[in-house]
């Protein structure tokens, strides 16, 4: 154990040795770092953009297997919907465990996997019209937005100097100024809204 670090695990909360709390949700070493609480997201809306292929895709199961609701934003149609289908996919299976315990004592509640939806949108969040224009259609097909996972990106693959110009503006509208577009049309759940959290350095 670290020698800077003495902790006493006490129904759920972190006393370190200087004796102040950090609560349930986290506990905190010297360098500031902190570790969040595991947090439920039974039911909640969780919309990620890039969701067709890698990361994207990944993100989207693992929120599936916690019962999300998702929002899957993507480019390309195709992928799009066939990360859908491995989505629906974990539903499926989570549905077929519930059965299997049906009639059981369960101590949590837990949402029927049959109520679970995950919705597709084509959207290039490289241009503003078009998220702002997605944005809507998920507020009025959806609704609030409970977590918002800016997944897209562009990876030219080359150095700076050898990329043309619209590669530059392309990356640079996909990677940065989409989050703004996003931040301002994405309209986050007041009582549900969360930033992925990081360590703080």
């Amino acid at each position: 154990m670290d020698k800077l670090f003495s902790v006493e695990l006490r129904k759920g909360s972190i006393t370190h040795k200087y004796g102040r709390s950090s609560g349930p949700s986290c506990w905190r070493r010297p360098s500031g770092w902190c570790a969040p609480r595991r947090r439920a997201w039974r039911g909640q809306v969780c919309l990620i953009t890039g969701a067709g292929s890698g990361m994207g895709r990944l993100f989207a199961l693992e929120f599936a297997r916690r019962r999300a609701q998702l929002v899957l934003w993507d480019i390309n149609t195709q992928s799009n919907e066939e990360t859908a289908g491995l989505v629906r996919e974990v539903y499926r299976e989570l549905e077929a465990a519930d059965a299997l315990r049906a009639g059981s004592l369960v101590e949590e509640e837990v949402l029927p996997s049959s109520n679970l939806q995950v919705y597709t949108y084509t959207c290039d969040v490289g241009k503003r019209d078009s998220v702002y224009s997605t944005a809507e259609k998920v507020r009025q097909e959806v609704g609030d937005v409970s977590l918002l996972l800016n997944n897209a990106g562009v990876v030219s693959g080359h150095h700076l100097l050898e990329c043309p110009d619209e590669l530059i503006e392309r990356t640079m509208m996909v990677n940065c100024h989409a989050h703004f577009w996003h931040a301002e049309v994405t309209w986050l759940a007041p009582k549900h809204a969360q930033i992925p959290p990081y360590p703080h350095h």
